[in-house]
């Protein structure tokens, strides 16, 4: 007997692909994330997937029908939203070209997937652009849409996905040279100065990046202003037990209930609730704060 489950979730075609004996890069990979089949084992609830939108929800998304009006269609972004954006399109008859303004399709994706424990999204992220750049549709990249270009090309209709960028707080000391974002130390764009690391934030990428460090010998520190025990809060609870799991097994250390208010050449300034100043030492500090939408760019393109 052979079984399979989260794989045929992810891709309801897979034994058909298989059949016809299709690489096994074009089947759709599951992340092993829980983030929508957790729902089924641990709440009762119709279970959801990350990577499929149509699990459970076939009477509604399993078939994708031509338009009724084939249009041109300019999506702008070349990230997790723009490229399944412009897979869908395409499928729908429309004449579709995405415009990315790097080099690479990928987005935020691609830079996560570079941890070491992050195999399964590497998988999806490499399936995600081979499906974008053979599905049919124009790819332009190291473009960044502007107004003058939409006007240009007069689209019937704009999908902007232009993702999302770092929080970057109002901190004193954060454009110090030994300051870093949780992006550019994940990508590997960023090499980091010593072995003392603290990142601030202790969200799913402050800890995940945490835990990449001090797989690699680094002595890591985390400390947010929210208690310990609601480190990693929005994640599934079984990624998050398995995270700080292994973060213990690393040595990490966890500091909750203490606001960074200062980076210096000597680490993160910061009080607690009892209103105590301390000081953790670093040789590098990593910002991990979170994302906000690009706000502006939607508006100056939402606008025409």
């Amino acid at each position: 007997a052979v079984a399979m489950a989260r794989a045929l979730m992810a891709d309801h075609d897979i034994i058909k692909k298989a059949y016809r004996g299709e690489p096994i890069e074009n089947c759709r990979p599951c992340l092993r994330c829980f983030e929508g089949c957790e729902r089924m084992c641990f709440i009762g609830a119709p279970s959801r997937c990350a990577v499929n939108p149509a699990l459970c929800q076939e009477t509604k998304y399993g078939t994708i029908y031509p338009a009724h009006k084939k249009k041109k269609v300019m999506v702008v972004g070349g990230g997790a939203a723009g490229m399944m954006a412009t897979q869908t399109l395409v499928q729908r008859g429309h004449d579709v070209t995405l415009y990315e303004q790097s080099g690479e399709l990928g987005g935020h994706l691609k830079d996560v997937c570079h941890l070491p424990f992050k195999d399964d999204l590497k998988q999806y992220w490499k399936w995600d652009v081979k499906t974008t750049m053979e599905c049919g549709a124009k790819i332009v990249l190291n473009t960044k849409v502007t107004p003058e270009l939409v006007e240009d090309e007069k689209p019937d209709a704009l999908f902007i996905a232009v993702g999302s960028k770092l929080i970057t707080p109002p901190i004193p000391g954060i454009n110090n040279d030994n300051v870093y974002d949780v992006i550019s130390v994940d990508s590997g764009k960023k090499t980091l100065k010593g072995d003392k690391i603290v990142i601030c934030g202790a969200g799913s990428s402050g800890l995940e990046c945490a835990l990449a460090l001090a797989m690699d010998g680094k002595d890591v520190t985390v400390v947010d202003q929210i208690p310990e025990d609601k480190f990693g809060g929005q994640m599934v609870y079984v990624t998050l037990w398995m995270l700080k799991a292994e973060l213990k097994k690393h040595g990490v250390k966890l500091i909750g209930n203490s606001r960074v208010e200062k980076f210096t050449d000597k680490g993160v300034e910061v009080i607690n609730n009892n209103f105590q100043h301390s000081v953790i030492e670093a040789d590098s500090i990593i910002t991990a704060f979170g994302l906000e939408s690009n706000k502006a760019d939607v508006e100056a393109l939402r606008e025409l």
